[in-house]
């Protein structure tokens, strides 16, 4: 008798754990498959700030681009643009900080071109930005 229930017993270990083990795999899949970010990509680049057609200001700022699907999001210390894509190398989208304005996202080869013409506050000015693609250099 003795014998049947420690059989049992183990038993009952090895169905709880394999349901541990089931759970810990699920759990791992769908962590990857729900990311928050599908596709992280780290642009280096060069802001020029246009005001009146006369050049403000020049400076390097780091961009992170964040593609999920059929939209994305491109942000660094300054800006957070959200983006839609009108085809695999054009994006359009708007500051979320200021949604008034319009910004266009050109990729070229592995570069990327981006406009954005802020209209609050109508000052005239508007910023390009000439990047290239870095590994890490936006953590540092």
């Amino acid at each position: 008798m003795v014998k049947s229930n420690k059989c049992k017993s183990f038993k009952g270990y090895v169905f709880a754990g394999s349901l541990i083990l089931l759970f810990l795999v699920t759990l791992a899949m769908t962590t990857n498959v729900f990311a928050r970010c599908q596709d992280s990509r780290e642009f280096n680049c060069t802001v020029t700030e246009t005001c009146s057609g006369e050049i403000v200001d020049i400076y390097e700022e780091c961009f992170n681009l964040c593609i999920n699907d059929d939209s994305a999001s491109l942000s660094s210390g300054h800006f957070y643009f959200t983006l839609k894509f009108l085809n695999s190398k054009n994006l359009l989208g708007t500051d979320i900080y200021y949604p008034v304005g319009g910004c266009s996202v050109n990729f070229k080869g592995r570069s990327m071109i981006v406009d954005y013409i802020p209209l609050i506050g109508a000052t005239g000015c508007k910023y390009h930005f000439q990047c290239t693609p870095c590994d890490g250099c936006c953590s540092g």
